[in-house]
């Protein structure tokens, strides 16, 4: 008999793992270009809409039963074009974020390790290679769920750096007055102290700069699929209810981190909020449990490109034939408890050749351009403009407005489309003219 399926507390830990990551580290510095009050209201709004978009693909994958996956829904909904987009901006925005996850594995550990044992560190090259070492085992993990501990640990630490932010920004003669954000030693920070000015608004073009990372600060919606065929009894409710804990929670921890982070050191903010910091125990702890948190959800990343991958092989392949023919989209919006999910090939890892090699790739990929000294900025800005907004806004909108062309949230999906491809126009933007 196989395992017992994801509890919903489990299915909570693994999407707020998927959620929260480097972009927990770059929102004050997004905050510094939309300001503090758009930022903030910026951080909620997203949530909310990430909420509805993970919605979307849970209604559509009720319809088209189990196996649920990206591109099955997307063949379903616009054929097979709308599911090679899709799986393409799967890869796109998994292989951004896996990037930013090994630079900030990377340097956590380059920076953290001498802080905490005293010791010289032995280079950024060689704590890559750790990284790679750890990640391959569990990037090869056959499911999500396997990953349920190490997404607990995760949400715990990155709870611990939410603290310590909140601590650094407590006044000097509060609990934390030993905790001076720009103390006036040689600890202190020379990119972020002295701080620079907190403004309340900057600019509408300053709130459009901030638009991407926000995309990509929520993206989940690539596991979305995987936790829908894992867990136990995913009903309408169940499903909501996920989505709920687990973007209520990743917001709140946003809207404390970004919000007292950009408090803290204004515009001078470092686009990695714990670069802002001095050198002291406290931070070196924090920055190697950041790279704890993203070494364990790299392979949350490497599940998603791994199916996608497979899903173009397969694409392309059948290219050479006659294609597949659209599968019918059924409307049917009330439906008993969805048909139980086929047994799980058994093996703790997935070593079938055509998942396999898209994992190794994806690892290689990562860890090669994290070595080469990729900035976060860059990988996050272009991972959010192209696949972010495609897979955790656009597709899911497509595939539910075609799928229930009927419902009365409809219009609401065809907005999200706008949204989408505004926020990849600006992210785009963005990157090829960065004078913000």
């Amino acid at each position: 008999p196989g395992c017992p399926p994801p509890s919903l507390f489990s299915s909570i830990l693994n999407m707020a793992n998927t959620i929260m990551g480097t972009g927990l580290l770059a929102l004050p510095r997004c905050i510094s270009l939309a300001g503090l009050v758009p930022g903030l209201l910026l951080i909620v709004l997203s949530a909310l809409i990430n909420v509805g978009t993970n919605v979307f693909l849970s209604d559509a994958a009720a319809v088209g039963g189990h196996p649920a996956s990206f591109n099955k829904l997307a063949v379903a909904a616009g054929g097979p074009a709308l599911a090679l987009v899709t799986d393409a901006a799967v890869v796109a925005n998994a292989l951004g974020a896996g990037i930013s996850y090994a630079i900030v594995a990377a340097d956590g550990l380059t920076l953290g390790m001498p802080l905490l044992l005293g010791a010289a560190s032995p280079g950024h090259q060689a704590w890559v290679l750790v990284v790679a070492a750890i990640i391959t085992p569990l990037s090869l993990l056959r499911s999500l769920d396997a990953l349920r501990l190490t997404s607990l640990l995760a949400v715990l630490i990155l709870g611990g750096i939410s603290g310590l932010v909140l601590l650094y920004a407590l006044p000097a003669s509060g609990p934390a007055a030993d905790l001076d954000p720009c103390p006036a030693d040689e600890t202190a920070s020379p990119v972020s102290c002295p701080p620079g000015e907190v403004r309340l608004f900057t600019s509408p073009a300053g709130v459009l700069a901030a638009l991407p990372t926000l995309v990509m600060a929520y993206g989940c919606q690539m596991s979305t699929p995987t936790l829908w065929n894992e867990m136990e009894r995913p009903t309408r409710p169940r499903m909501l209810a996920l989505y709920a804990s687990a973007l209520g929670t990743a917001m709140l921890l946003y809207l404390l981190v970004g919000g007292l982070g950009y408090a803290t050191f204004g515009d001078a903010v470092a686009e990695n909020i714990l670069k802002s910091y001095p050198a002291t125990l406290a931070v070196g702890a924090a920055r190697l449990g950041l790279a704890l948190v993203v070494i364990f959800s790299f392979p949350i990343q490497a599940l998603a490109l791994r199916q996608s991958a497979a899903s173009i092989a397969s694409e392309l392949r059948a290219c050479g034939g006659a294609g597949r023919r659209r599968a019918p989209a059924r409307a049917v919006r009330q439906s008993p408890l969805p048909e139980p999910a086929p047994a799980a090939p058994e093996g703790l890892f997935e070593l079938s050749p055509h998942l396999a090699t898209p994992t190794a790739g994806f690892v290689l990929v990562a860890t090669a351009l994290a070595a080469a000294g990729v900035q976060i900025g860059i990988v996050v800005d272009v991972a959010g403009s192209l696949g972010a907004s495609t897979v955790s806004i656009i597709s899911p909108a497509i595939i539910y407005a075609r799928t229930f062309p009927h419902d009365r949230f409809v219009p609401l999906a065809h907005c999200a489309v706008a949204l989408g491809l505004l926020v990849m126009v600006t992210g785009l933007a963005g990157v090829l003219n960065p004078t913000q």
